[in-house]
């Protein structure tokens, strides 16, 4: 039976953060008008990542090949034109620049604080501390090879491309940051009082999820307060109706 896979997908990427409560970073994909504007960076930037080696661990340098590609064409201005190289930079780091005011207007950080859980715009999150530089780090490269990959190959190979990032604890979603965020409160309610959950998060397309690692209640919450934490289940990927 042929499927089609719903290309308005999300992704979270669960940060672990050892025996304090792990981050969510929850990001929903970018409509087709926007990627289209940067269809120059996106596919060259796959390309160089699928012929370039990084095999699995792509999703890791997704980032860095990305800003190379953006500012490739400054290789092509002779530095000694002082004027004109520096209109070039100026234009291809406002480009770049506007890609991730984009991706990141769409982006949240989900942390527990007096046990509850709340979403961040990622922006805000940084500026207060709420994720490391060495954490966003990461998380940005898994984003920018979501963006990238869920919009460019037929909808039949999504799940075989975006199968890497099952390695940088994340997965693809339907729900929603807000929704997330209510699966979580759900969760650990469930698990204070010794129940483990029972179902994957509601889809909002109706269909299964993968369920999210169980968050810890609190710093001062053991994790056996919560029953054991279950193994994180990779990739889930929501289809329409």
């Amino acid at each position: 039976m042929n499927t089609s896979i719903d290309r308005h997908l999300k992704i979270v990427i669960e940060i672990p953060r050892g025996e304090r409560p792990p981050i969510y970073v929850h990001s929903t994909g970018m409509s087709v008008d926007t990627f289209e504007q940067y269809f120059d960076l996106c596919g060259p930037t796959m390309n160089a990542l699928n012929v370039g080696g990084y095999g699995y661990y792509a999703p890791r340098y997704a980032s860095l090949v990305f800003k190379q590609i953006a500012m490739r064409p400054l290789q092509f201005v002779e530095k000694d034109k002082t004027e004109e190289h520096a209109r070039t930079k100026a234009a291809l780091e406002a480009r770049l620049t506007a890609f991730y005011n984009e991706l990141h207007r769409l982006t949240f950080v989900v942390a527990l604080k007096d046990g509850r859980w709340d979403m961040v715009p990622v922006d805000d999150a940084k500026a207060m501390g709420a994720i490391s530089e060495e954490e966003y780090s990461r998380a940005d490269a898994a984003l920018v090879f979501f963006t990238c990959a869920s919009q460019s190959v037929p909808p039949d190979q999504v799940e075989g491309i975006l199968g890497g990032l099952m390695l940088f604890n994340s997965r693809i979603e339907s729900l929603s940051c807000t929704e997330f965020v209510t699966y979580l409160q759900t969760l650990m309610k469930d698990g204070s009082s010794g129940k483990s959950p029972a179902s994957s998060p509601p889809s909002s397309h109706g269909q299964s999820q993968t369920k999210a690692s169980e968050p810890f209640s609190d710093d001062s919450t053991s994790q056996s307060s919560h029953g054991a934490r279950p193994r994180h289940t990779g990739i889930a990927f929501s289809l329409p109706k």
